[in-house]
């Protein structure tokens, strides 16, 4: 018999796609779209080719299914976690890319913690419009752990039709902006999100501080 839906089988046994779909409350697509896309389990094939998964890999699907629906992380990032490779948050502080500007001094931290707290989209761009650094929120709506957003072109996250509006936030001489309305599209989603842009000078250069509420 198959377990409920929820429940942890007993030891010693491994079970079909079908089982486990059941056990946890998904369908077998998705257990095999996160299998591909994001090596959340590496299911053990049998000579037909059938995935046949370990007790191992139905607590680590369940663990990413509650860590994606109960704290809203993307499904990378729930992944990462699950399989203990989601960082520290005093590990997470991004080089600046090559555009000759250093890191912010207050990537770690209090001020760290308070950004990850923030619902808005929080990032930091250098002079040629690469990311230094970003908030969790903003890592979430990308769908790419923080650590490797560093040297981003953010008009690459951009629609095409808007990537010249978002070119003007950096071009040029630094200024502040409000309400720099552009909409964003990531392989998470879509949005239409307002932007206010501060600049700041760090010891390598410009910067420039934006944060993005979604427009309704």
């Amino acid at each position: 018999m198959t377990p409920a839906a929820g429940t942890v089988p007993p030891p010693s046994e491994t079970f079909a796609i079908g089982e486990v779909a059941a056990m946890l409350g998904m369908s077998a697509h998705t257990i095999r779209a996160w299998e591909r896309r994001f090596a959340a389990v590496n299911p053990i094939r049998t000579h037909s080719g059938q995935r046949r998964y370990r007790l191992e890999d139905v607590e680590t699907l369940k663990r990413v299914k509650d860590l994606a629906s109960s704290r809203g992380l993307s499904l990378r990032m729930a992944v990462a976690e699950a399989l203990g490779e989601l960082p520290e948050l005093e590990g997470l502080g991004l080089e600046a890319s090559g555009g000759g500007t250093g890191q912010p001094s207050d990537s770690g931290g209090p001020w760290r913690v308070v950004a990850d707290l923030d619902p808005r989209l929080l990032l930091i761009l250098d002079g040629g419009g690469k990311v230094v650094d970003a908030n969790i929120a903003f890592a979430r709506f990308t769908g790419v752990l923080r650590f490797e957003l560093a040297g981003w072109k953010f008009s690459e996250l951009v629609d095409p039709y808007d990537r010249a509006k978002a070119v003007a936030i950096y071009r040029g001489k630094p200024q502040q902006r409000t309400g720099w309305e552009l909409n964003l599209r990531t392989p998470m989603g879509t949005g239409l999100y307002a932007f206010d842009c501060h600049p700041f000078r760090d010891p390598g250069g410009w910067l420039i501080a934006c944060a993005g509420r979604e427009v309704a």
